[in-house]
């Protein structure tokens, strides 16, 4: 059951204290009545009050002052103030409302009025009170949801940690078996390059979730040298000489000679230009297509770095949600078919940003295929 409201009347006539009680009585309310001003700021330090009435014309302490002061207190500052006063000059009307008043009523009151009056600032203050506490469910809520995301990230980063310690011997191994696979059957050497690629992307996934974390954390040192992006994505490109095979995809590389050298972190850019060609490879159907272009922006400021690749493309509700943490676009008709952590797209986004670039898609899921684009800068 809901509290009823309490007023504090602030008048030094008995008469007229008693009087607005006679005209609310009406009503629920409850009253507290002090025949000062210092008197109402002591209830106003002690007691919840959801409405002053308040006479100006009170010795020592006048109603101004003690407006100010209610005003002026963080803790009372939200109560709505009507002033109640003999003075019907305009300036008083102009006084009151530099003082912080509410609403301001010449005596003699109309009882009818004084009753909208009341009602009308009781009401503002219960949606203020309702918005108050919706505020301050939000921010307990928020951060309950900061706690758990730290949580969250905490035991993300132990866990890779605990992943990465294993999967290092693990990869070796493999790795020496592979040197001598001569000695395995060709079923069971097949076994073997299954393995080690598995463990390989699960030791990328591994990286990426530990370097994607120093970037969040601002923690990321770039190890920044000279060096040109067509060297780099002709050595990255041809990783994939497989999937180019197996799936008879016509793929080229066509780079703007005038594109100069640039400063960048060479092992990130390579995950970012692997990451990327990674993601057209696995996602341009049989006998598909894929360009990749190297330029210059139309100010020259930048270089230009584009992959494209024929497919079904994806929607363009589609294009910031994949650049966002284990965020996968799903089913075939967006474009991103189901098999990678989702982790790819969010780390070339950082990692670009990180070099003071920018990152886009441009595909409108029409069956026109998808370009992923990013720039980097010339000069750092």
């Amino acid at each position: 059951m809901e509290k009823n409201k309490t007023i504090l009347i602030v008048d030094d006539e008995e008469v007229i204290t008693s009087c607005i009680q006679e005209f609310l009585s009406v009503f629920e309310y409850e009253f507290i009545v002090a025949n000062t001003g210092q008197q109402a700021l002591d209830v106003l330090s002690s007691q919840s009050v959801d409405l002053v009435l308040l006479d100006i014309m009170m010795p020592e302490l006048d109603g101004f002052e003690v407006c100010k002061s209610i005003k002026g207190n963080p803790e009372t500052k939200n109560i709505p103030v009507l002033m109640i006063t003999a003075l019907k000059e305009v300036k008083d009307r102009i006084m009151s409302m530099k003082a912080g008043a509410d609403d301001f009523l010449p005596k003699p009151f109309d009882m009818t009025e004084l009753q909208i009056r009341v009602k009308s600032l009781l009401r503002i203050k219960s949606y203020h009170d309702e918005v108050t506490r919706s505020r301050d469910v939000l921010q307990e809520k928020n951060a309950e949801l900061e706690q758990l995301e730290e949580f969250k990230k905490d035991l993300l980063n132990m866990i890779v940690h605990d992943l990465k310690g294993p999967l290092t011997p693990i990869v070796f191994s493999l790795e020496l078996l592979r040197r001598e696979r001569h000695e395995f059957s060709s079923e069971n050497q097949k076994h073997l390059d299954v393995a080690f690629k598995h463990c390989r992307d699960l030791q990328d996934m591994v990286d990426e979730i530990l370097m994607i974390a120093r970037m969040e954390e601002d923690k990321m040192t770039l190890n920044l040298a000279h060096g040109h992006l067509q060297t780099l994505t002709h050595d990255v490109m041809g990783a994939f000489s497989k999937e180019i095979q197996a799936k008879k995809i016509t793929s080229t590389i066509e780079v703007d000679p005038e594109v100069p050298e640039v400063i960048f972190d060479h092992s990130i850019i390579r995950r970012v230009i692997f990451n990327l060609a990674d993601n057209a490879y696995r996602h341009t159907p049989v006998d598909g297509k894929i360009n990749v272009t190297i330029g210059l922006s139309d100010d020259r400021r930048k270089i230009i770095w584009s992959i494209w690749n024929s497919g079904i493309g994806i929607p363009p509700a589609m294009h910031e949600e994949i650049f966002q943490k284990f965020a996968q676009a799903s089913g075939k008709k967006a474009g991103l078919l189901r098999g990678k952590s989702g982790l790819g797209l969010p780390f070339c986004n950082m990692a670009i940003t990180a070099h003071g670039g920018n990152i886009w898609l441009e595909s409108n899921g029409d069956s026109q295929g998808a370009r992923f684009t990013f720039s980097l800068p010339v000069e750092v």
